[in-house]
């Protein structure tokens, strides 16, 4: 984060009808900085190590975790803060501010979920700053704007189960003094999906940000021997090519589809559920 006045994914969006709940209403704010609270049901433990600071930054959009930056000693620094989660949760969103790739001052922000690296996407939703958009690099990892003082983005939902996060800042070169992030987590997951015999009553689905494109994510406990099929506004059968994770999540590559209206159709033990959605 240089301060001074110069502050794989397209463009897509996947709409849901009926509408799922946004964040303000399912998520809740992560801020304390070390020890457990409760934070939306779950107990969350924070750990804060290396070059580490809290900020009050743009209104507490991308706020209140400063990494990369030691506040003591107003020196960057490899620094990392470390959520664990009491039990899993459905899913998080992060926002992040204040990377920077200028004059030869240039940081990196890595990302771990259940212990494993994740490769983000670069987002196109600008933070509550205002600042300019942050890109990803060939490794996964957030990295400022070309010549850029300061950027970021907002609204990075990875679905889970998760039951900790890691998010890192490592200085490659200069002083870039840091990046800013917020972390939302999600309710338990055993609040959200219930064991139900022979029905997909409680299946849910929602967009993600897959490494590979754009991904629609089906859960329910009995998706294991489900039909899964899509069909174009006109009835014709779509060729999909989806991958069972496990019992009961499905990720379907919808990278390829055109703007319009489908419709997913499920189908177990004779009985068909349907979900229209959007792509625009």
């Amino acid at each position: 984060m240089k301060w001074s006045t110069h502050i794989g994914w397209v463009c897509f969006t996947l709409i849901i009808l009926p509408t799922i709940a946004g964040f303000s209403q399912s998520h809740k704010k992560v801020t304390h900085f070390e020890g457990t609270k409760t934070v939306n049901g779950v107990e969350v433990t924070v750990n804060c190590i290396g070059a580490t600071d809290s900020l009050d930054y743009c209104d507490g959009d991308p706020a209140p975790y400063f990494i990369g930056y030691d506040g003591l000693t107003d020196q960057s620094g490899n620094g990392r803060v470390i959520f664990n989660f009491s039990e899993p949760v459905t899913d998080i969103v992060m926002s992040f501010a204040g990377t920077s790739d200028i004059d030869n001052h240039y940081e990196e922000v890595i990302v771990y979920i259940n212990g494993n690296h994740y490769r983000l996407s670069p987002k196109n939703k600008v933070n509550g700053c205002g600042e300019e958009l942050a890109t990803v690099n060939e490794k996964g990892h957030l990295v400022g704007c070309r010549d850029c003082s300061v950027s970021g983005w907002s609204g990075t939902r990875i679905r889970g189960p998760i039951h900790s996060v890691m998010v890192i800042d490592t200085v490659i070169r200069g002083t870039p003094n840091g990046t800013v992030f917020s972390l939302l987590i999600g309710p338990p997951v055993s609040e959200q999906i219930k064991p139900v015999e022979n029905t997909l009553t409680n299946y849910f689905q929602t967009m993600e940000e897959g490494s590979a494109g754009k991904e629609l994510v089906i859960e329910s406990e009995q998706l294991e021997n489900t039909a899964i099929t899509i069909k174009d506004a006109n009835g014709k059968y779509i060729t999909i090519h989806y991958q069972l994770i496990e019992p009961n999540k499905v990720v379907i590559d919808i990278s390829d589809l055109t703007k319009g209206e489908y419709l997913l159709e499920l189908k177990l033990n004779g009985k068909l559920e349907s979900q229209r959605f959007l792509v625009e």
